[in-house]
């Protein structure tokens, strides 16, 4: 139901109960619209996002509470925020703080009640402006100066963790995390040959989550954010390098997407392997 809401073919049988291929061909669609893994399955994540892309603004009221509200309704809301200069930060689906004292600044703007709320009101405000925000399309996410800092920090984030999380093992014996490890202290003493600084996001032995890497790539002031990654095929014969950058729907990074294409080029030029392209999938959560 939640698949053909959404606009996603359901063939001739449409909603009858069933799991089929259909219904695999339109999760698959779903999730390659969404940026996701294409695997025809309704993991979490794809369920996360089937429930977010159902809400549109004005199905419901909008205020700033915990936990927070998400979904496409937060996205678009922030998307036609900044497209009118009131800034809200990254379009992320997620209404926090920002959001909420951008919200506050167009209803003053707009004569109406200074209350945060994304009722009835401000949103016919926002619809009267359609067409200025109709000129406003994806909207570049503000990012931190690289070039001007003296110094500009590099993080490399390790895949995995070692040793409670060696990932997949390889045709040679090796983990993902051991070479995903190795990459990185090798970037690392590449670029202390440069102007840059870098750091890097683990320790041996202290296995960190995703937000926790992040939070230190934050802590150091990193500019950029690099995580080393290692795919799994079950054919040997599997091979291709691939970079990706933040996307969220409606925003992106710029700066992001220019540096992953340069990695990608000088990747498959220097070791002769396929190019699996660059891509933008929501489930690799990068720098916050």
């Amino acid at each position: 139901t939640r698949l053909k809401s959404l606009g996603f073919s359901l063939g001739l049988e449409d909603i009858d109960g069933f799991f089929g291929i259909k219904t695999e061909e339109a999760v698959k669609s779903f999730q390659q619209k969404r940026g996701l893994a294409v695997t025809g399955t309704i993991d979490s994540i794809t369920w996360l996002e089937v429930v977010e892309a159902g809400y549109t603004l004005g199905s419901r009221t909008l205020y700033l509470k915990v936990p927070p509200f998400r979904g496409d309704d937060v996205k678009t809301l922030q998307h036609y925020l900044n497209s009118l200069g009131f800034d809200s930060g990254e379009v992320t689906g997620i209404f926090n703080k920002k959001t909420e004292t951008a919200v506050r600044k167009f209803q003053n703007n707009m004569s109406l009640d200074e209350d945060g709320l994304v009722g009835s009101e401000t949103i016919k405000s926002l619809n009267n402006l359609k067409r200025s925000l109709e000129r406003g399309t994806n909207y570049h996410i503000p990012e931190r100066k690289i070039i001007r800092q003296t110094k500009p920090i590099i993080c490399i984030d390790p895949g995995h963790g070692l040793p409670a999380d060696p990932g997949k093992i390889g045709v040679y014996g090796l983990t993902e995390a051991e070479v995903c490890w190795e990459i990185a202290e090798n970037l690392i003493q590449e670029i202390s040959k440069t102007e840059l600084a870098g750091c890097i996001t683990q320790k041996i032995g202290k296995n960190l989550n995703e937000s926790e890497r992040a939070s230190v790539a934050n802590s150091k002031k990193a500019n950029v954010l690099i995580s080393v990654h290692l795919n799994y095929c079950d054919n040997p014969f599997a091979e291709g390098s691939s970079c990706y950058y933040f996307s969220s729907g409606l925003s992106f990074s710029n700066s992001g997407k220019i540096l992953s294409n340069l990695i990608e080029d000088n990747l498959i030029k220097r070791l002769r392997v396929p190019d699996c392209r660059v891509h933008v999938p929501d489930q690799y959560r990068l720098l916050a």
